[in-house]
């Protein structure tokens, strides 16, 4: 008889236990104090345009949250959004962690290639969007120059900057000149020639044409014997001589 008066009074008091724990919790994590703010650059070193500073920096003068406020006056929603504003970063994530810690990743955008037109200059991201120039981004990547319309650099340009990546032509090419018929002209680091290189279309075809030419062709008259070479026409190459 005893054992169930016992049993029953700590059924009744499990739950009590629980409850005042649950409201001790809850008052406690309202009266918790940020006690530091620490950002996670995601990308690898050499592509970390922002430094933890700059992000920093944008919390601050924003006031969206300082040491010593408390853990739940912190809009986390307000902090990444306005985080996010800034044109280098990809995606961002903010949290809090039971230390009283809140943690900021950060995930920044990297540029595949600049543009250069008359009128404007920026760089095509990695995943083939717009992206502003910014002192912060200091890089070497193909400059392609003319007069580009948006819609041709973030795609058929793009596709083209992508496979040069895969080829031993990217450390090798100076310029991509796009002209007013929105054809192609390669300028090479090496050589005096201008490569006229026609549409955006069968460009792996004309790569491997290229190829053959300069293993074939080239080691053998020289590399300024020729001052231009044609790839306009599928399936053919005629080249310029020098005069």
């Amino acid at each position: 008889m005893i054992w169930r008066v016992i049993k029953y009074i700590l059924l009744l008091l499990i739950p009590t236990y629980f409850i005042v724990t649950s409201i001790y919790a809850q008052y406690k994590y309202a009266e918790e104090v940020c006690k530091e703010i620490k950002v996670v650059l995601l990308n690898p070193k050499e592509e970390q345009y922002l430094s933890e500073d700059d992000i920093l920096k944008i919390v601050s003068d924003n006031k969206l949250a300082y040491k010593g406020e408390k853990l739940n006056d912190i809009n986390l929603a307000k902090l990444e959004n306005t985080i996010q504003e800034n044109p280098i970063i990809k995606n961002n994530e903010c949290y809090k962690t039971s230390q009283g810690e809140i943690i900021i990743e950060v995930k920044q955008r990297i540029p595949k290639f600049r543009v250069i037109t008359p009128t404007t200059s920026y760089y095509i991201d990695r995943d083939g969007k717009k992206l502003p120039l910014s002192d912060k981004i200091i890089v070497h990547v193909p400059i392609a120059t003319g007069d580009i319309k948006e819609e041709i650099a973030q795609n058929e340009l793009f596709n083209f900057v992508e496979h040069i990546e895969k080829t031993k032509w990217y450390n090798q090419i100076e310029q991509i000149v796009v002209n007013e018929k929105d054809e192609i002209e390669l300028i090479p680091r090496v050589g005096n020639q201008l490569i006229l290189f026609g549409k955006i279309s069968n460009f792996e075809e004309k790569f491997k044409s290229l190829d053959l030419l300069y293993a074939k062709v080239f080691n053998t008259v020289g590399w300024n014997y020729y001052n231009k070479i044609n790839l306009r026409y599928d399936g053919k190459i005629i080249c310029t001589k020098n005069k």
